[in-house]
């Protein structure tokens, strides 16, 4: 058993294609809630997983866009997300922000 897990039975994990997924979280609907789950990810990967007795670590940097608070639609809020996780890229991987921070 991995401890490991960070999301909940409600919450849904999707591959969106390499190395970029999405969660969504329901009934998580503010900010602060948010950035506690998005630092529990961050921490979880921080710590090496064993693959084949061959130690890995993984980083991540995570996009924020909370709906129906920043956005119309799923795609809205995902298209939101994704430009917040290209600037965080940039700013400092292995952190998290949301779409509307600077």
């Amino acid at each position: 058993k991995d401890d490991r897990c960070v999301t909940r039975k409600t919450d849904d994990v999707a591959r969106l294609g390499g190395d970029e997924f999405a969660i969504t979280l329901p009934n998580v609907k503010n900010r602060e809630n948010t950035k506690m789950v998005a630092q529990v990810i961050i921490n979880a990967f921080k710590l090496p997983f064993v693959i084949n007795k061959i130690s890995c670590k993984l980083g991540v940097t995570i996009g924020i866009a909370l709906h129906p608070n920043d956005s119309d639609s799923a795609k809205d809020a995902y298209d939101k997300a994704d430009k917040a996780l290209i600037k965080a890229k940039k700013i400092k991987k292995g952190t998290y922000l949301f779409h509307e921070d600077p």
